[in-house]
């Protein structure tokens, strides 16, 4: 008797607090459907998806009369094909963070809102890195608002560097680095227990070597895709010989969207990977006290030739929205451009601060004086260049990507794959160019 009583106790309980739950959740959807609600797409990973996720809360929770929803699209990449696609649609979202090349493309078509007449009202432009703004204008129009920059750095372990006496400055060019990788690995019997170094997959690090070898995306006039050359070639070539014949580099591919990204960190904080190649944005990721950052190397004798692309990701409104969706976006561009805001960006994730202002409050010098290598990405942004702007709707990209998967997976030669990449591009260029005629 008494256990059909505590039985019918706790089955009164468990009423109650589905009952609390289910209250609590209608609280929710009242509060949800009596805002004004708007889509923002973005496609970050790690940490930095983890920020942007929390500061979404916080703007539906500061106010009453607007409600962002966040859809994470996994990938920059993704984002801009999804974008793509609801155009085509007629169905697009409110908001979206889009790379400079893509935000670029697309309002040059037209689809994009121009934001500056709101820009001068809300938004305080003369606090803003001016290359950055400029970055963003078509005609003049700012067609974005930079939100953050982004550069590839060197990543390296300090306990194997202390161990094998070796200094950050002994990564200074891509022939040292080579030296370091084969110092770092440890091999067994022919089985690589710790690679020298790693690049996280894609087409960002084997650009950048291209571009500082002297490569050059398009000819002069803009009439041929030069991306075959021999400078092209001899940086590619670099990683497919370390990572198939001297095995001192590794590179994760495949997955579900950044599962290499995460495999490639897993390896240097495990210690499977003695350093790599990635963004400065990684910094939110790895321990200061393990991981130290170092500048991206030069070539020995190009050493006055841009060390890597300074891309930017910049908030944009696409066209033909409802007008209250345009005012709701608008107020989630200032929440997202506020000094504050910009700040625990930047500090938290690595990311390149975009407003001036930015690097002079306290906490951006007590985030330095913690980690001193914070600097290390705003100083190569000095050595760096401008992310190439494809004319071809991202097709010489598209065809970069495929040849970079048969040269760092398949071991294909390089001079094969981009020899094939630069025919497709070709191709590509001179049909836009024939349209345009």
């Amino acid at each position: 008797m008494k256990k059909h009583k505590w039985f019918g106790f706790f089955l009164v309980l468990m009423l109650i607090n589905v009952g609390c739950q289910n209250i609590i959740e209608d609280i929710k959807l009242d509060q949800k459907d009596n805002k004004i609600e708007i889509e923002f797409w973005y496609g970050l990973s790690g940490y930095p998806n983890q920020l942007m996720k929390s500061f979404i809360d916080d703007f539906n929770q500061s106010q009453e009369a607007y409600y962002v929803v966040g859809v994470d699209q996994s990938s920059h990449e993704n984002t801009f094909k999804a974008l793509k696609s609801a155009i085509a649609r007629k169905k697009v979202p409110s908001v979206v963070l889009l790379e400079n090349q893509h935000l670029n493309y697309l309002a040059t078509k037209g689809v994009i809102f121009p934001l500056t007449g709101f820009a001068k009202k809300n938004i305080e432009l003369e606090d803003y890195i001016e290359s950055y703004l400029e970055q963003n204008k078509i005609k003049e129009e700012i067609m974005g608002i930079p939100l953050y920059g982004t550069t590839q750095v060197l990543y390296y372990r300090k306990d194997f560097f202390e161990q094998y006496r070796l200094k950050p400055v002994d990564l200074l060019t891509w022939e040292a680095l080579k030296d370091v990788s084969i110092k770092l690995t440890q091999k067994d019997k022919g089985e690589v227990l710790v690679y020298g170094w790693g690049s996280v997959y894609g087409t960002e690090n084997l650009i950048d070597a291209a571009i500082s070898n002297g490569g050059f995306f398009l000819s002069e006039e803009g009439k041929e895709v030069m991306i075959n050359t021999k400078e092209w070639i001899e940086a590619w070539e670099y990683f497919r010989r370390l990572i198939h014949e001297e095995k001192v580099m590794k590179v994760h591919y495949g997955g579900d969207g950044s599962s290499h990204w995460y495999s490639t960190i897993d390896d240097v904080m495990q210690g499977r990977i003695a350093g790599y190649i990635g963004s400065c944005g990684d910094m939110g990721e790895l321990d200061a006290r393990v991981i130290g950052t170092y500048m991206l190397p030069a070539w020995d004798n190009k050493r006055e030739n841009p060390r890597g692309v300074v891309n930017l990701q910049s908030i944009c409104v696409p066209l033909d929205i409802e007008e209250e969706k345009k005012i709701a976006a608008f107020e989630w561009i200032k929440y997202l451009s506020d000094i504050n805001t910009n700040l625990k960006w930047s500090t938290s994730t690595g990311f390149l601060p975009v407003r001036k202002s930015a690097m002079d409050q306290d906490v951006f010098y007590d985030t330095v004086l913690q980690n001193p290598d914070y600097f290390i990405p705003i100083s190569q942004v000095k050595l760096g260049t401008r992310i190439f702007i494809d004319p071809t709707d991202g097709k010489i990209y598209e065809s970069l990507e495929k040849a970079a998967y048969k040269v760092l997976i398949e071991n294909v030669s390089s001079e094969e794959a981009l020899n094939e990449a630069q025919l497709q591009g070709q191709f590509m260029l001179d049909e836009m160019l024939n349209k345009g005629r």
